[in-house]
């Protein structure tokens, strides 16, 4: 006599193993994990953040080399009359 085995555990088996070739498919096709797309989005967002906190402002360029900054909402008409 053959081995005994229950079929349904057996169709149940057959099926995980489906859907999980089938999931191994579309992870190729479509790229990424979900936590490889979250954890790349958060080293950008700290790189980010770390680059802004070292950016310069508008006038503070100036000041650091030397350079006399110029007010710019004050417009033309100071800068001639100075």
């Amino acid at each position: 006599m053959g081995n005994v085995f229950n079929l349904r555990l057996e169709r149940k088996k057959r099926e995980r193993q489906r859907e999980a070739d089938s999931a191994a498919a579309r992870r190729l096709i479509h790229g990424r994990s979900k936590t490889e797309r979250k954890t790349e989005g958060a080293q950008r967002d700290k790189s980010s953040n770390i680059l802004d906190g070292h950016r310069l402002g508008f006038g503070e360029a100036n000041e650091v080399a030397g350079r006399e900054t110029i007010n710019r909402d004050r417009g033309a008409q100071d800068e001639c009359e100075s």
